[in-house]
């Protein structure tokens, strides 16, 4: 049935209703910020494990961008890249409040 001028809205969602990834998404930054899994610290330490290595790697591979586009005339490497990534952490690392998830949401 075609879509008639003037008149109401029939079916679907309801206004304001989240989807199903958001709800899944708020789930998620519920449980990874629970005292049982502790936030990033939590993560970092089940990442250290030998056993946990493997499934660590598959998840930062799915989460990680498969492409990324550079814009400029740099000639930057991929070495530079990673040094320079590294020494932001760190300053976050030492900074109040940086690694809270919660503060970039």
């Amino acid at each position: 049935m075609p879509f008639e001028k003037g008149k109401k809205k029939s079916g679907g969602r309801k206004k304001g209703t989240p989807n199903h990834f958001t709800r899944f998404k708020d789930a998620l930054f519920e449980a990874f910020n629970s005292e049982e899994i502790n936030g990033v610290d939590g993560l970092i330490e089940w990442a250290k494990l030998p056993e946990n290595r493997g499934a660590f790697y598959q998840l930062m591979a799915r989460l990680l961008p498969r492409e990324i586009e550079v814009k400029g005339g740099s000639n930057i490497g991929l070495a530079e890249l990673l040094k320079e990534a590294r020494e932001r952490v760190k300053r976050a690392e030492h900074e109040p409040d940086r690694g809270n998830i919660e503060s970039r949401t």
